[in-house]
């Protein structure tokens, strides 16, 4: 419903009159609730948002990006947002009844016909968790498990908070919503009892941190550093622990 408007001109997803319209149709209020990541919010955290820049690029075509669109797989690609608060941890939500026995996972989702990436992950992002991301660059490189879906995502900063409290009980989408820091993130995935999610999860937040820590070199984040010997690796694993490395390609470039 949200497209016919915006392809018939009459309402464009980046523009505050599309929040609004998404919560006049779904009867949710756009004031703010309990902000659940905020209180200590560090000045100026999340003002940033590059989300006109992004949604005028196209990450599958630029080097060090996505990676290309195969023939035969257009409709396995997912996009969502990696969501940081002020203090360096990830949100992470829980689908209904476990859905695929992937206890916890990043918000994403699949595009509706005619949807830029962006357009898609910032949709999921609200309708899955209830925030309004700002979105600061990407992680790079795509995300699978097994022949089921690829997921790419984008690097978001939280300084609103929960703005839309009714959300996960209207749309059902999602059963549980939490703040972790990089390791304790970590530790749930790693748990999951669908192991090949649960090591897709994995390399996702192993690269989102190392992304945003490219993308934010300036602060101190004690919270981000995942001890080395938690992380298993593999020959050929490029990918650094939040705080440690540097992933130059996902510096939102």
């Amino acid at each position: 419903m949200y497209l016919d408007l915006i392809s018939a001109g009459y309402i464009s997803f980046r523009d505050a009159s599309f929040w609004a319209y998404w919560a006049r149709v779904e009867k949710k209020s756009t004031r703010t609730g309990a902000s659940d990541s905020t209180a200590d919010a560090a000045a100026g955290f999340g003002k940033e948002n590059r989300s006109p820049e992004f949604a005028n690029r196209d990450l599958h075509a630029e080097a060090g990006g996505w990676g290309p669109i195969r023939s035969g797989e257009e409709n396995k690609h997912r996009y969502g947002i990696v969501l940081f608060n002020s203090k360096a941890q990830v949100l992470l939500r829980e689908p209904p009844n476990a859905f695929a026995d992937d206890v916890w996972q990043f918000a994403k989702g699949k595009p509706e016909k005619g949807e830029h990436p962006l357009e898609t992950a910032r949709r999921e992002v609200v309708e899955e968790t209830g925030h309004y991301p700002s979105v600061v660059g990407f992680v790079p490189g795509s995300f699978s498990s097994g022949g089921g879906t690829i997921n790419h995502y984008y690097l978001g900063e939280d300084h609103m908070g929960l703005v839309e409290p009714l959300v996960l009980a209207v749309n059902g989408e999602t059963s549980n919503l939490r703040w972790a820091d990089p390791a304790m993130a970590l530790t749930l995935l790693s748990d999951s009892p669908n192991r090949e999610g649960g090591r897709r999860e994995v390399e996702t937040l192993k690269a989102a941190c190392a992304a945003y820590a490219a993308l934010r070199p300036h602060l101190s984040l004690p919270d981000s550093v995942v001890p080395a010997s938690a992380v298993p690796t593999e020959p050929g694993d490029g990918a650094e622990p939040c705080g440690r490395g540097r992933h130059q390609d996902g510096a939102g470039t």
